[in-house]
């Protein structure tokens, strides 16, 4: 009884909470192989924590990917060992130059089609900062999926402010590499 009345808190709090604000002064301390039970929060851990988690070693993803991202992901790793493969631009921003710049906003996605309990969209919304350029906002959107209520958010898919799905960025490469 304890259990079902802590479940339902718990997706009442996660119901409630609709927008992460990341800034520079409040570090969210990393989570190991888990990004949270809340999707916000895990939008905001993949960001802080685990940038760069499309390139290199799919170890270092461990836990956080879905694993049909993660096994896409795998597959493209060992290709870049002979040089770049589908990935050719920053996973976010969508740009081979320029950055993610504060602030940062994290909301649930409007236009989410999701039932909240397995799969679900964020807003992943940015200053795009290129030297020499005015600064733009942007957004991105990733797609996070997991396996019932209270487990942990795993990436599924991210859609970078230029419109690029990475799942089928890479489903599209490995089919004709």
């Amino acid at each position: 009884m304890a259990a079902a009345a802590m479940a339902a808190l718990s997706s009442a709090a996660e119901a409630q909470q609709t927008q992460v604000t990341i800034t520079s002064d409040k570090p969210l301390p990393p989570s190991e192989h888990c990004l949270g039970s809340d999707a916000l929060q895990a939008a905001k851990d993949l960001y802080l924590h685990h940038y760069e988690f499309a390139v290199g070693d799919p170890a270092k993803s461990e836990g956080l990917l879905d694993p049909r991202l993660g096994d896409r992901l795998a597959k493209n790793f060992a290709c870049e060992k002979d040089g770049v493969c589908a990935i050719e631009t920053d996973t976010w921003t969508g740009a081979q130059d320029g950055a993610v710049a504060e602030p940062i906003t994290i909301t649930l996605a409007k236009d989410a089609s999701a039932d909240g309990i397995t799969d679900v969209k964020v807003r992943f919304a940015f200053t795009f900062a290129l030297e020499g350029e005015k600064p733009e906002p942007e957004s991105a959107i990733l797609e996070f999926a997991r396996g019932g209520d209270g487990q942990c958010w795993k990436l599924l898919d991210m859609t970078s402010a230029t419109g690029d799905s990475l799942l089928q960025q890479l489903i599209d490469y490995q089919k004709n590499p």
